[in-house]
């Protein structure tokens, strides 16, 4: 079913089932905003075979931008599961997830006097969506990752976002 905007829950479905070309590498974009991540993998030849961001506006964006996508969802991904998403696409492995969460609140902007005022790590639940990331991460187990951040995303010991990501996996 195609609907011209996708609200928050719905689902925008093209075409019935959809199946990637045997030996295409395939992938998803979380946090997907207008697309950028999904131009870059697209024309490096991926499949792209969904995209999710919470923000109605940024997947109306999107769904401009990639007419061909199959599913374009608007989803708050600390609630919808990756179970769900691979329920939908008939499938539990892609070969890459991409996705930028968002960086404000590890942005190191909040730290520079007379630009912003306040401590840095400030509450902000934000901070913590990098977190479903990784939970998709875990369950699809893809060949790679990408995930885009700001170097603040290093937690307070010092670790960069490799050591982070091994602390997340346990």
């Amino acid at each position: 079913m195609r609907r011209d905007h996708a609200a928050p829950g719905m689902l925008r479905e093209r075409g019935g089932s959809y199946r990637a070309a045997p030996g295409t590498l395939t992938c998803i974009d979380l946090f997907c905003g207008c697309g950028g991540f999904s131009l870059g993998m697209q024309r490096a030849g991926f499949d792209l075979l969904a995209a999710i961001d919470s923000s109605p506006v940024a997947t109306a964006a999107f769904d401009q931008n990639f007419p061909g996508v199959p599913f374009v969802l608007t989803e708050d991904l600390t609630t919808f599961s990756p179970d769900a998403l691979a329920g939908l696409l008939g499938r539990d492995t892609v070969d890459v997830i991409v996705g930028g969460p968002p960086c404000q609140g590890f942005s190191i902007a909040r730290q520079v006097e007379r630009t912003n005022h306040g401590q840095r790590l400030k509450h902000d639940p934000c901070r913590h969506l990098y977190q479903d990331f990784l939970r998709y991460v875990d369950f699809f187990q893809p060949r790679l990752f990408v995930m885009e951040n700001v170097l603040g995303l290093r937690n307070p010991l010092g670790t960069g976002p490799a050591g982070l990501c091994t602390a997340q996996r346990g």
